[in-house]
């Protein structure tokens, strides 16, 4: 007779036959296997872990061996001095290889200049006597020139050259201008904060040099000690929605202080840097800067400063220009800029950073499209501490000093082609629309009716030469032959008329969002129009939750123009994990990129800063059907502004990343914008190194099937922002902003932020309604209802839906009562007279895709 004893995990499994007595070969196999006792006890073995003897240990080595077979690889077994001499060999091989390949990587590799940020945060601090230090200290010519090319307000960075063969490449950030900033701080590997601790920082600090014990435990309260510039309160909210790099401060006037006060003013200052830029204490390091010997030990620690890269900026080649030129491939009839369509090539040099450049990739111009590269030239790095921002673009001398190396040239069997939409067949029948028939077969629950123009606001449409005003919330028409609309781009308004109009959206939007948050979802039905067919194309739903929504169904026309993947979880770890099989210039090379078919208007808005009105972009016809900008660039159209400011940066494609489809965004609306912000609002967002304009519609974050619509953007918690997008693979962040124009130029106001999630367009999002009615008579768990439908064949038509009170109960609809829409409706439970019916309808809602 057989028997098995369950043994413990990755242990053999052992048989064994015999009668189950007491004898003593029994009990020999009981201890060995840890079997139950005769009456079904169960003792847990005793394991002495590493305390136990070396000859236990030997015994357990020796029966794994007979139960493993002598298959198993025998284990070599040194004991003594012996032993701790091998280990010690070991751990000395390892680190020998390791330092070996480390050595290797570092003479095989170029690394490009490290890219410093400076910002002054207080007004006491000396931008230019400080840059001017630095500059003496790594004993660099030509101090002044350089000083004057980085504050002369150029957005090109400064490469200079320091001790030990580092370089650095200098930007100062514009604490006034945000979008110039955040291009900065996304291309930036250190972040250099300048603050003046001497004067008004020395005056609040106490006479004996001592806090008191408030403070001591306290001391987030004392970042108010040092104040910072005004307009960093705008630029701070943006630049933390991006991401800091690693912070050095350099202490300015330390040395003035007694030794007592020195260490209370590097509190203070630790603790004023936390709390403006909401990173964590080792996040910020802080070093004097006032002696010669302070200077040095602080260029040291910036040129010795490990950065790493986040995952979207290393997985992407990006060149950060240093000088650029425009060469017309086609003359313009006519002098002016605007009403011509020609192209330019745009020759951009910089250092590659990131990962290697391929010709065979596309390149992003921000605000513009991507357009494919025509050659790449790899050239030698300008001679040492020659600067990039200061000299003329169309100075042929500047070029002087380049020696041409090695030509990248993209080839024609494995160069990505631009492509953005697909041009769908529209007599291929890929949709079809309900006809008569099918309504009339149709249920009350699956409805499929257009809905023309009708949406929560109130819209403006007209019908025989009148104009009738449609709102949701109450349902009346308001008729006025002398109505006129006017078109705010095309018109001219005073100042006071502009701010007149703008205060008056403002307080409609507020009326709307207050509306929203007391009455969610709430809706009036419509007086004079049915409801049948007011809201014909909403659907009602047993659970939200469970019900089943086909995501194929009655899609949109702009859904052919779309692409979609099988599997993007799968399709992002492939394209981030893939290695690069084909030539291409390394990490580090300085470079010359040449990319053509640009059209001449954008060339010069993006590297000129030459902004045209919307009006005129729409009269320059550089968009066609198809998303075709350009010759051979692709791109969403463009309304005469980049949406940014500051340094430009070439960043590189993935694969399909030029591609357009649904992207979900998961935001959080910035705490700064207290304005309330509607679903299709056009906004410009910035995905990474890629800005691009667009009209994002917002839902629950949520982990079912199907999501609830959100009409506005809610404050403090997770949504996501759903917008037709090129494809952008995650981890990416997300920054979105409002663009104003004003007399003064174009303003954008950051209104929310975040990262990408994935691309699905068959995420289903749904727009609630709630039709409400009350109660006008009621007896037990019975009631007639008034005021939800006005006529008795909407009773009938939405009848089968299910009706929910406020105060918790559930019922039905029983049948129609006289000709005013009153219904007979049972409950499960008894009705009060002061309870709201309501019933929900459902229909699903798309992003607004981007029109001429």
């Amino acid at each position: 007779e057989k028997h098995f004893f369950p043994t413990c995990p990755g242990a053999a499994i052992v048989w064994f036959s015999g009668s189950l007595g007491r004898g003593k070969e029994e009990n020999i196999d009981r201890k060995r296997m840890g079997a139950p006792s005769a009456h079904g006890q169960r003792n847990k073995g005793h394991k002495p872990g590493r305390r136990a003897a070396t000859g236990a240990r030997e015994k357990h080595k020796e029966a794994k061996e007979e139960i493993y077979g002598e298959h198993r690889k025998p284990i070599k077994v040194i004991s003594g001095a012996g032993r701790r001499a091998e280990r010690a060999n070991r751990s000395r091989q390892f680190r020998d290889a390791n330092r070996a390949e480390t050595l290797q990587n570092r003479r095989g590799s170029r690394k490009p200049p490290k890219v410093v940020a400076i910002l002054g945060l207080n007004e006491d601090a000396d931008l230019v006597e400080f840059i001017g230090d630095i500059l003496n200290t790594a004993e660099i010519a030509e101090c002044g020139t350089i000083l004057t090319a980085l504050t002369s307000g150029s957005t090109w960075p400064v490469t200079i050259q320091v001790n030990h063969g580092q370089s650095l490449s200098l930007l100062i950030v514009p604490p006034d201008v945000p979008l110039a900033a955040l291009e900065i701080i996304k291309v930036a590997d250190l972040l250099l904060l300048l603050i003046s601790v001497s004067g008004r920082v020395e005056s609040l600090l106490p006479e004996n040099g001592e806090l008191s014990a408030s403070a001591a435990r306290a001391p987030c309260l004392l970042h108010k000690d040092i104040e910072l510039l005004p307009s960093l309160s705008t630029t701070t909210p943006v630049l933390q929605a991006q991401g800091l790099p690693p912070i050095i401060c350099a202490l300015r006037g330390l040395n003035a202080l007694t030794v007592k006060k020195k260490c209370i003013v590097r509190k203070i200052t630790r603790d004023s840097v936390r709390n403006a830029f909401n990173v964590t204490a080792d996040h910020v390091k802080l070093y004097p800067a006032d002696t010669a010997n302070e200077l040095r030990e602080f260029v040291r620690q910036v040129c010795e400063h490990r950065c790493s890269q986040p995952q979207w900026r290393s997985a992407r080649a990006y060149v950060l220009t240093e000088r650029f030129n425009l060469f017309p491939e086609s003359a313009p009839p006519t002098n002016s800029y605007i009403k011509d369509d020609h192209t330019v090539s745009i020759q951009v040099e910089g250092y590659v950073r990131g990962s290697a450049l391929s010709a065979n990739q596309l390149v992003h111009l921000p605000g513009i499209g991507d357009f494919p590269i025509a050659k790449i030239t790899a050239v030698s790095a300008p001679i040492t501490n020659q600067f990039s921002g200061f000299a003329k673009q169309n100075d042929n001398a500047s070029y002087d000093h380049f020696r041409d190396a090695i030509t990248h040239i993209p080839d024609p069997n494995h160069r990505v082609i631009a492509l953005r939409e697909n041009i769908p067949d529209l007599h291929s029948n890929e949709q079809t629309w309900p006809t008569d028939e099918d309504l009339a077969l149709s249920v009350g629950q699956r409805i499929s009716v257009s809905d023309t123009v009708y949406d929560r606001e109130g819209h403006l449409c007209n019908s025989q030469g009148n104009a009738v005003v449609h709102s949701d919330r109450g349902g009346e028409s308001l008729r006025d032959k002398n109505v006129k609309t006017t078109s705010l781009g095309s018109a001219t308004l005073s100042d006071h008329g502009t701010i007149q109009i703008k205060t008056t959206c403002c307080a409609s939007e507020w009326a709307a969002e207050k509306d929203e948050l007391l009455f969610p979802d709430e809706m009036e039905t419509p007086l004079l129009t049915p409801a049948r067919e007011r809201f014909a194309r909403y659907r009602g739903l047993k659970s939200f939750r469970s019900s089943r929504w086909d995501p194929k169904e009655q899609l949109p026309v702009e859904y052919s123009r779309l692409f979609t993947f099988e599997n993007f979880r799968r399709a992002t770890r492939q394209t981030l994990t893939r290695e690069q099989k084909f030539i291409a210039a390394g990490v580090g090379d300085f470079v010359r990129v040449v990319v053509e078919g640009v059209p001449r208007v954008a060339a010069m808005a993006l590297f000129m800063g030459k902004n045209i009105d919307q009006n005129l972009a729409a009269q320059c016809k550089i968009h066609s059907p198809g998303g075709f900008i350009g010759i051979g660039g692709v791109g969403p159209i463009w309304n005469g502004w980049c949406g940014g400011a500051g340094p430009i940066v070439l960043s590189s494609l993935l694969q399909h990343e030029s591609k357009l489809t649904v992207m979900h965004y998961s935001v959080v609306k910035a705490p700064s914008y207290g304005l309330p912000l509607r679903s299709k609002t056009p906004l410009w967002f910035h995905v990474g190194f890629r800005r691009e304009r667009a009209s994002p519609i917002f839902s629950a974050d949520g982990s079912g099937d199907k999501h609830k619509f959100e009409r506005f953007l809610p404050q403090g918690q997770r949504t996501i922002a759903t917008v037709y997008g090129p494809v952008t693979y995650p981890p990416a962040p997300v920054l979105g902003f409002k663009e104003e124009v004003s007399a003064a130029g174009i303003t954008a106001h950051l209104v929310f932020s975040g990262g990408v999630q994935k691309s699905d367009p068959d995420r289903i999002i749904l727009k609630r309604i709630i039709l409400t009615g009350v109660p006008f008579k009621t007896h037990k768990c019975k009631a007639v209802v008034r005021q939800m439908f006005f006529n008795p064949g909407d009773v009938r038509w939405f009848q089968p839906l299910e009706l929910w009170t406020k105060c918790g109960l559930r019922g039905k609809i029983k049948e129609a009562v006289g000709t005013h829409g009153h219904m007979k409706c049972v409950f499960n439970g008894v009705i009060q007279q002061r309870d709201t019916v309501c019933i929900n309808l459902y229909k699903r809602v798309y992003p607004k895709f981007p029109v001429d």
